[in-house]
């Protein structure tokens, strides 16, 4: 680096892996969290390659288009803007700096009026917008190609009945109560009061809801969505498929049940590692009190055990720290600023069914 290199250089000395830049991004007005959420795309290297590509592709066929005469003038849409966001951090010649986001965030804004406040949104829910976003448009670009009709996003039953159409939420603020999350699509769990109520599970009282932990793609719910709609590149990296089985304790019978997710949403507690958040995510938990378990043997509610394993890990495991804790007696949301520290290995075996 020598004398010309910069300051955070310097100061990272040897930190820095090899080809690799380093760039701080612009706030404009409390947009930490999507700050934090780009950063963690970008590092993730297997998305950041996707993005590449799909801009490295998209503009060739918009050349070939040109010169056929046959281009339509289209604003870029968001998933054009992260790609654009990314191409210009990867080609920098510096190592280190700062850039400007403004057209990510400009479009952001324009496409949902949730982020042209001021006020702070909650990260988690901004991944989750985001992903099913890009999602979408991919989505739909691969029907275009094929000549099929648009595609819709439906939430569905644990029988695979549709049951709502996907909703989207008014305000990412993660300390309001019961609301759907932002976006379409995948949707954002929380525990307890403060539940997003756009679940995908059956809606019987006492029934078993694995969507408490987890934030879930629609299509897999559905074994004729799932087979006729190609996967984009966002379920290759991000979706894993969870077992839950619950055990009726009068009649003995184990139900199970799988669900596809793109992240896992762990509690934090005090002087925990990140291994044992996923410890007490997969730990059995007893269904009792108002939490009984509908059998379908009993015909009734039922005292049951309920244990929950990853079954297939993705490619790229994200994992939520849910650092919002409601506290009943003060009837709000208490934020917990616990350090959870973690290895730079994460043995999943353990957490296997």
């Amino acid at each position: 680096m020598g004398s010309s290199g910069s300051k955070s250089e310097k100061v990272l000395g040897t930190a820095f892996l090899d080809k690799e830049r380093y760039f701080g991004l612009e706030n404009f007005g409390n947009t930490c969290y999507c700050n934090s959420v780009l950063q963690a795309l970008y590092f993730c290297v297997p998305f950041r390659q996707h993005c590449i590509r799909y801009l490295s592709r998209t503009r060739e066929r918009q050349k070939e288009e040109s010169t056929k005469k046959q281009a339509k003038h289209e604003d870029e849409h968001i998933l054009m803007c992260l790609c654009d966001l990314f191409v210009q951090i990867n080609g920098n010649k510096k190592r280190t700096g700062t850039i400007s986001p403004k057209k990510f965030i400009t479009r952001l804004r324009q496409e949902n009026e949730m982020f042209r406040t001021l006020q702070h949104q909650d990260a988690h829910e901004f991944l989750n917008y985001l992903l099913n976003k890009i999602d979408e448009l991919l989505q739909k670009e691969m029907e275009e190609a094929e000549g099929r009709r648009p595609y819709k996003p439906f939430y569905y039953t644990r029988e695979s009945k549709k049951c709502a159409a996907s909703l989207g939420s008014e305000d990412g603020d993660a300390s309001q109560d019961a609301r759907p999350t932002a976006g379409t699509g995948w949707a954002a769990r929380s525990p307890g009061k403060g539940a997003h109520p756009s679940q995908m599970c059956d809606t019987r009282p006492g029934a078993p809801d694995m969507d408490r932990r987890t934030s879930v793609p629609d299509s897999s719910w559905s074994k004729a969505s799932a087979s006729e709609t190609k996967k984009s590149f966002v379920h290759d990296l991000f979706e894993g498929v969870l077992a839950s089985e619950t055990r009726c304790l009068t009649c003995e019978t184990v139900t199970s049940r799988e669900e596809a997710f793109i992240d896992l949403s762990v509690d934090v507690e005090q002087n925990v590692s990140l291994h044992n958040c996923l410890r007490n995510f997969s730990a059995s938990e007893l269904l009792h009190q108002d939490d009984k378990f509908f059998c379908d043997v009993c015909c009734s509610l039922q005292e049951a055990q309920k244990c929950i394993r990853i079954k297939k890990a993705p490619l790229v495991l994200a994992i939520h720290l849910k650092r919002f804790k409601y506290v009943e007696h003060l009837e709000r949301y208490k934020k917990l600023s616990y350090h959870v520290p973690f290895s730079m290995e994460l043995h999943l075996e353990r957490y296997k069914k």
